[in-house]
């Protein structure tokens, strides 16, 4: 389903966690009274707005269900005076709205949240005491499909900071979620008196003062539905199994129940619904990296062994097409793990700090006046965002440079140079003033065409922060290449290569490999790739003496018409 686009809500304000901070310590009816305005201004008015642009998007991502989706008091929307209380204290000190079915209230179902508190924002899933019938089919269907249920707490824990917290009937403290792999200790947990799974969100965090909010909270309620229709349906896998088949999604293998449960009569009960949870990223083995890169294994392993170091950050150099942007994205996958994370950007002479770690965005927004006014917000950039992510896990997180040496570097970096250095600091960022440091888990993976003219601007303070490790044009990786998935071709293509590599003297302009990785090469296309990727790079390199390049195109058209050797 598309992101809605949003058309009321604006973002909270500073002075909603103000208000609510001082209802904490002002907790009187003179006191609301006193200040009713602004909680309708900066607390009920944005709620309201914000369950508004949110209820299409229930009602047409989620169509199973009758949604309540009235943006009312005592519908969406709850009640910021404790029913029957009179005197201190009769004002809850959060505010919140809830998703749930019609006809039911928030205290007797399930429910998709939003709250409200004086230090932070939380988005998630709700089951109160009073919803007896939902405790009680989540119980069932628990014992029916414990490997399912299972799935769906293994899939929230791998896509993000989700809490998990229960409320047990003799105890009033949160107790979090057990190890998911300890699925008697998981069957054992859903006999408790309140459920919340949620995300949580500070009010320094940019995104609460910003209409995006809503389509954050739209993937957050897409992650807790399938949770949301296992506690609710009297059948859930067989719903799953259905908007699985309508997604696409192959089927997934039946489950075999576990030793001591009995599976109840009807249909099979586990045929396709672990499609509709994504398994964990598969293993990318050092073998599997050996094997698709065809580097050595010394490369490869002083590689990992430089990134173990302080100095978590490296620049593969060489010449165009010796797999430097290849080797990153695999190295990335083998270093990630299962639940790690890779992105990958590119600098160009454009690119700035703005857009990698922050920067000022005007923009045009609506008063609750009517009139339009421009403002200027802090935006977090591409690289901060990563990290704050990447702080909030303990899998490697993998950033991935393309071409690092286009973009300028100290405009780009600006006093993150600082932070390269000296992982364990924090600095002041100058337009959000928040504290920043780069995670322990974070790891940086760049590339450089030694090629390129800019390579000259590449200052000696990037180059003490960085490990540079050469990728040369080595026959030896294009032989085994060839050996393994063109044999046919593997004696014209290594002579041309080899050509190619004695003419061009400068090693920093060598030729790469990877123009002739084509599993499809026979000598016609070999002949188009000299004609129209090689030739142009010799007559570039070769521009004041263009008789060198003819001279070398004799020779490689006497080797593509050379005939094979037999035997």
């Amino acid at each position: 389903m598309p992101p809605s686009v949003t058309q009321t809500f604006q973002g909270f304000f500073p002075q909603t966690f103000t208000f609510l901070k001082d209802l904490r310590a002002h907790n009187t009816r003179e006191w609301f009274e006193a200040h009713k305005k602004e909680f309708h201004l900066y607390l009920d008015q944005p709620l309201r707005a914000l369950f508004k642009d949110l209820g299409p998007f229930m009602t047409q991502t989620f169509p199973a269900f009758k949604w309540e989706v009235a943006a009312k008091t005592g519908k969406c929307i709850s009640r910021i005076h404790i029913r029957g209380r009179t005197g201190a204290n009769m004002y809850y000190t959060h505010y919140w709205g809830a998703f749930y079915r019609r006809g039911r209230d928030k205290q007797s179902d399930a429910q998709l949240f939003v709250g409200i508190h004086p230090e932070k924002v939380r988005v998630g899933f709700h089951v109160g005491p009073q919803a007896k019938p939902v405790w009680s089919r989540l119980q069932k269907n628990v014992k029916k499909s414990s490997h399912f249920f299972q799935s769906l707490f293994k899939e929230l824990t791998s896509k993000g900071p989700y809490l998990f917290e229960t409320l047990k009937k003799s105890e009033k403290i949160p107790h979090p979620l057990p190890e998911v792999e300890d699925l008697e200790a998981l069957k054992t947990w859903i006999h408790a008196q309140e459920l919340t799974i949620a995300r949580e969100f500070d009010p320094q965090e940019q995104i609460v003062y910003q209409p995006k909010l809503v389509q954050t909270i739209e993937a957050i309620f897409e992650d807790l539905y399938p949770l949301y229709v296992f506690t609710t349906m009297p059948d859930p896998v067989s719903k799953l199994n259905s908007q699985a088949e309508g997604m696409g999604v192959s089927p997934a293998p039946r489950e075999v129940p576990p030793e001591g449960w009995v599976k109840e009569a009807g249909p099979p009960a586990y045929q396709r619904a672990e499609a509709m949870v994504s398994s964990p990223e598969p293993i990318y083995t050092f073998e599997q990296l050996l094997e698709e890169t065809y580097l050595e294994e010394s490369f490869l392993k002083n590689i990992e062994s430089l990134l173990s170091t302080a100095k978590k950050q490296v620049i593969f150099t060489g010449p165009p097409g010796t797999g430097k942007t290849y080797v990153a994205q695999k190295f990335a996958r083998y270093l990630q793990g299962p639940k790690g994370r890779v992105q990958l950007i590119q600098f160009h002479p454009a690119y700035g700090y703005e857009e990698f770690m922050e920067g000022i965005r005007p923009r045009v927004v609506q008063t609750r006046e009517g009139h339009q006014e421009v403002t200027y917000e802090v935006e977090e950039g591409l690289f901060k965002k990563f990290c704050e992510e990447a702080r909030k896990r303990e899998d490697p997180y993998i950033f991935i440079i393309d071409e690092i040496n286009r973009g300028n570097i100290s405009r780009i970096f600006g006093e993150l140079l600082y932070l390269l250095e000296y992982r364990d600091e924090e600095i002041v960022l100058p337009y959000s003033r928040q504290r920043f440091s780069i995670p322990d888990n974070v790891y940086i993976l760049g590339t450089m065409n030694t090629a390129d003219r800019s390579i000259a601007l590449v200052d000696f303070a990037l180059r003490r922060r960085f490990h540079f490790i050469p990728f040369d044009a080595n026959p030896a990786v294009l032989k085994r290449w060839l050996e393994k998935n063109c044999p046919a071709m593997a004696e014209s293509v290594m002579d041309i290569f080899i050509l190619l590599d004695r003419a061009i003297e400068d090693r920093h302009f060598k030729i790469g490999f990877s123009y002739f990785m084509d599993q499809r090469l026979d000598r016609d296309k070999l002949q188009l790739i000299w004609n129209y990727t090689l030739r142009p790079y010799l007559e570039e390199y070769w521009f004041n003496d263009p008789s060198q390049v003819i001279r070398l195109e004799e020779r490689v058209k006497k080797l593509l018409g050379k005939p094979k050797k037999s035997g």
